[in-house]
């Protein structure tokens, strides 16, 4: 047994029943930028005995598959929040410039790929933001935050390479790049109580050209359980690097941990 796993299995809280989880669940679609989809009387039941549940949601034939993971973990929603949102982690091959200029309320970013051979890099500009209205609108229940493609992004994007404003992008590699038309996600934290939360992570995307959007899902989901525990685990050690005043809540007001 992993240290992590060892140590949420320590953790003591008040397990949610399925009818609870189901209704947070309904509370939250209601309101969420992404609507999370029904689920089953077994996941349910999974999800209240602590289990990760991962899943694809086929939302239309013509639209690509989305992964979706779930757990309910036995940590304040607070600490979650802050591990799922810490950008200090660093991803190899990936550049990130964030735009200047978002639309308010909003950040923009710039992704940059490096895909192996024979296959083109990607990238692509997204919108980032918090679902404040949920948070309002839920009395303080659902923690929304959610990312989609920013039209017309690519622009300015190009002028900052251009500049040499993006460190690790050049010219040559920003013209040579496939531009990803579909890419959106969020995480979610439904608060169960004060050391009891309903984690989520979704993501969907097409990058196009001879990739099969169909892998891209493949890989998401191999990759679920080592997405759940990264954040887990940081999470468990959040007060040794988290600053109170640096980042909001789901609902816009300063974590303290």
């Amino acid at each position: 047994m992993s240290l992590v796993i060892a140590l949420i299995a320590s953790l003591t809280a008040q397990a949610a029943t399925s009818a609870q989880l189901k209704s947070a669940l309904d509370t939250f679609n209601q309101e969420a930028h992404f609507p999370l989809p029904t689920l089953e009387g077994g996941q349910l039941a999974d999800l209240s005995e602590g289990r990760l549940i991962k899943f694809r949601q086929y939302t239309s034939p013509e639209a690509p598959q989305r992964a979706v993971g779930m757990q309910v973990v036995p940590m304040s929603r607070d600490r979650l929040w802050a591990a799922a949102r810490d950008e200090s982690t660093e991803y190899e091959g990936i550049v990130f410039w964030r735009v200047p200029d978002a639309p308010a309320s909003r950040e923009r970013w710039y992704e940059h790929i490096d895909v192996p051979r024979p296959f083109s890099d990607r990238h692509f500009v997204i919108d980032v933001w918090d679902n404040h209205a949920l948070a309002k609108n839920t009395e303080g229940l659902a923690w929304e935050h959610p990312w989609e493609i920013a039209s017309a992004g690519l622009d300015k994007a190009e002028q900052a390479v251009s500049s040499g404003a993006v460190k690790g992008v050049t010219p040559g590699m920003f013209h040579r790049s496939v531009e990803v038309e579909i890419n959106n996600g969020a995480w979610v934290a439904l608060s169960l109580g004060p050391e009891e939360t309903l984690f989520v992570f979704h993501a969907q995307s097409v990058v196009g050209g001879a990739i099969p959007d169909r892998l891209l899902t493949d890989f998401a989901m191999m990759k679920m359980g080592k997405v759940f525990r990264d954040v887990i685990a940081r999470a468990t050690v959040v007060d040794t690097w988290f600053k109170p005043g640096e980042l909001e809540g789901g609902d816009g007001v300063l974590l303290a941990l």
